[in-house]
């Protein structure tokens, strides 16, 4: 009898220190989490933070700068975007864009030819909301170079993601034409007239054709 008496105290004495340990434990986490809260976020999170903040804002600043054709300060918001993640797809497409439209604009070949680096970063970045956009729009900067055999290939990678892309198809039909690849520009103005049979620059083509005894 004494003996199971003194186990029986023994496993009251053992669990109660067992509790009051688990008890301080809880209490030193407590008393660390009331510091944590205390001191507020790491000072790396909050720069991480206000980084973040700073970037949706310039990009979109750079959105409506775009949209008002103020290529300028378009740039220079995505720019600011492209400082934090020179990967950042979005704001790599604006600057693309921004500056064929102003290099066309100011008949500035540099940008123009700057453009075609900008989308063919994008191109590699491979994002499936910019990429047909991106071949179509490097393909007008190319025509504007006129390198209209590339530009026939990045109308030609357009309508293979977008077959029934009107726009793409009369301009791969002019730069073919532009190439004197003939043929392949009657197979354009076929293609255009199935999407739409009312277009009015494959009916001036086709009619260029046939005035040259091309048709």
């Amino acid at each position: 009898m004494v003996i199971i008496i003194a186990f029986v105290l023994t496993m009251i004495f053992t669990s109660n220190k067992e509790d009051r340990e688990s008890r301080k434990d809880m209490k030193e986490f407590h008393k660390e989490l009331d510091k944590q809260i205390a001191q507020g976020p790491p000072p790396e999170l909050i720069s991480q933070y206000r980084e973040n903040i700073n970037s949706q804002n310039n990009l979109q600043s750079a959105k409506n700068a775009f949209d008002s054709e103020n290529y300028t300060d378009a740039i220079k918001y995505a720019n600011n975007v492209l400082m934090n993640d020179k990967h950042e797809t979005n704001a790599l497409y604006i600057k693309a864009v921004a500056s064929m439209d102003k290099g066309i604009r100011l008949e500035n070949k540099r940008l123009i030819a700057d453009s075609i680096s900008y989308f063919d970063e994008v191109l590699v970045q491979n994002s499936n909301s910019h990429i047909s956009d991106a071949w179509y729009n490097k393909g007008l900067a190319l025509t504007h170079l006129q390198n209209f055999s590339e530009a026939s290939q990045c109308m030609s990678k357009v309508v293979e993601l977008k077959p029934y892309d009107e726009e793409a198809w009369v301009h791969k039909m002019v730069v073919e034409y532009m190439l004197q690849n003939y043929s392949t520009t009657i197979k354009c103005i076929n293609k255009v007239f199935e999407i739409n049979p009312y277009n009015e620059h494959a009916k001036k083509m086709m009619q260029e054709l046939k005035e040259n005894n091309l048709f």
